[in-house]
């Protein structure tokens, strides 16, 4: 049979929040883009509600990198590829891929 996963385990390929969170995310990433450089240059520092904002687009950056550590990721195999559930495999690929940059640009 089919081997399960683990609850805590994220399938990238079935979930319908994940697709939703990338989308989320995404916007999160436009807005540093395009927004965070006009602050740093343009305007001084209040605590407004753009502060509160940043607040929230940092919050949706920490949120990502703790799910990192529960979805699962394609591995190469003899058959072509499947997706590690592997829950110990998974937290290992990830601190040895992209937790570094991931933790530095939060």
């Amino acid at each position: 049979g089919e081997i399960r996963a683990s609850p805590w385990i994220i399938n990238p390929e079935r979930s319908t929040f994940l697709k939703h969170w990338d989308i989320a995310t995404m916007v999160a990433l436009a807005f540093v883009a395009i927004v965070s450089p006009v602050q740093v240059s343009m305007l001084e520092t209040r605590y407004d509600s753009m502060l509160v904002v940043n607040c929230f687009v940092d919050c949706i950056f920490v949120v990502d990198l703790i799910l990192q550590f529960f979805t699962m990721y394609l591995v190469k195999t003899d058959y072509g590829h499947e997706l590690e559930h592997r829950h110990p495999r998974i937290i290992r690929n990830y601190l040895k891929g992209w937790f570094t940059v991931d933790l530095i640009s939060i």
